[in-house]
This record gives C-alpha cells, sequence and structure tokens, in this order.
C-alpha cells in the first residue's frame, strides 16, 4: 500500500472512534479513499451491534459511521460502489 499522509495515529483514531461509540474494536485499518488517507474502525456495542465508523487520518474527524446489518453480514457485506 502506498505511504499514505496521516496526521492521526491508528490509535488516536480508535480512542475517537470509542469515545463516540463505546464498544470493542474488531478491527481497524488505513485505507486510501479518493487519495484521502481514512481510518475504517469496526466496533461491537454490548447489545451486539456492528458500526463501522470512518475517521480522517488527516483531521481526526469522524466522517461517517454506518451501523452493519448482522443478517447482511451473513450473506456477504453490502458494499458501497467505490468508483
Amino acid at each position: 500500500m502506498a505511504n499514505l499522509p496521516t496526521s492521526v495515529t491508528m490509535e488516536e483514531a480508535i480512542k475517537t472512534a470509542t469515545t463516540q461509540f463505546p464498544g470493542k474494536v474488531l478491527e481497524a485499518e488505513l485505507e486510501s479513499e479518493d487519495g484521502k488517507a481514512i481510518y475504517e474502525v469496526e466496533i461491537v456495542n454490548t447489545s451486539g451491534e456492528t458500526r463501522e465508523v470512518e475517521i480522517d487520518a488527516q483531521s481526526g474527524k469522524i466522517l461517517s459511521s454506518e451501523l452493519e446489518d448482522q443478517d447482511e453480514h451473513e450473506e456477504g457485506t453490502k458494499e458501497m460502489e467505490k468508483s
């Protein structure tokens, strides 16, 4: 993977995500979306809901968060088309 410019460490991104959405971090990764570096953090909360939180690796701000549908998870995840 290309070296993406980040101002925020993965640890900080995870802290931001779990402050907003408390739970257990399942997965965290650095991705490139439209040339921008973003962290994707997957968190499962106490009621078993899994949420994917996207954090800007430059500003450290939460860009989006979506609840992953458990039923869909079984049949394969619904991905937004990335052009």
